[in-house]
């Protein structure tokens, strides 16, 4: 049976909440030097996060040129992209309203980042999108990103993000597959103690099979329920063959039982 899930709740989220969790998204986004909370504590600069991306470049050397020092060149090849990362816990942003936010978080006297992620607990329209990429192109910005709720929520059902999954939303996929895995194992080896001790499949033995709960704490004490005959806690039956999706048939008192 598939279970549907509901949709995921970033709005429910505390603001600083909501800004860790696509934190942690973004942390395997990208190789990174370091990424800084930089809007816990406000005065953030328009955005919440700062990436520095390490990034090598290959340097073509002569055959001939000596390098004297490994570690000097190393880092030469070396560098860093500044990122950054905004996040706002709104149900619904305009046009105008994304511009404004791009405006804030890169100022005409400010550094430009090489890239931008911004995340939001709305869907994004097109015409949304579309200003926003416009935007960040006249700012001169390289790589831009714009996660709405759709968006996060196809990167937390990702497995390598299910612990995020779950300790934000208390869901766990992982967790879920692993349960319906033992159950389909417990199963199967139910089925195969039947074959064992009742007989192969497609196989009609008529054996007695004692049918009863194994919690009945009065068996085989029959006499001390006084409904027993009319409703019996358990009885004998005869086996009739294996059912060919789950379970037995059984044969008791002139009729079939499927148990």
């Amino acid at each position: 049976m598939t279970k549907t899930l509901n949709p995921l709740h970033f709005e429910d989220l505390e603001p600083h909440r909501f800004e860790d969790l696509v934190r942690q998204v973004v942390y395997y986004f990208r190789n990174w030097a370091s990424l800084e909370p930089t809007g816990r504590l406000g005065s953030d600069d328009g955005y919440d996060a700062r990436g520095f991306e390490i990034v090598t470049e290959e340097v073509d050397i002569d055959s001939d040129e000596r390098i004297d020092d490994e570690e000097d060149t190393e880092s030469d090849l070396k560098q860093e992209r500044l990122w950054q990362i905004q996040c706002k816990r709104e149900r619904a942003i305009t046009p105008s309203k994304i511009k404004q936010y791009v405006r804030d978080m890169i100022p005409e006297t400010s550094t430009v980042p090489y890239g931008v992620v911004f995340a939001a607990a709305a869907d994004f329209s097109k015409k949304t999108r579309d200003t926003f990429k416009e935007e960040l192109r006249k700012k001169g910005v390289k790589e831009f990103y714009l996660w709405g709720k759709a968006d996060l929520e196809d990167v937390l059902y990702q497995p390598k993000n299910d612990h995020l999954l779950y300790a934000y939303f208390g869901i766990s996929l992982q967790i879920q597959r692993r349960s319906q895995r033992s159950k389909l194992r417990g199963v199967l080896a139910i089925k195969r103690k039947a074959i064992k001790h009742l007989g192969p499949i497609d196989f009609n033995s008529f054996k007695e099979v004692l049918l009863r709960d194994i919690d009945d704490e009065q068996y085989p004490y029959s006499d001390r329920i006084s409904h027993f005959k009319k409703q019996p806690a358990w009885k004998m039956y005869f086996f009739a063959g294996h059912e060919q999706i789950e379970g037995v048939g059984l044969y008791g008192q002139n009729h079939l039982q499927a148990e």
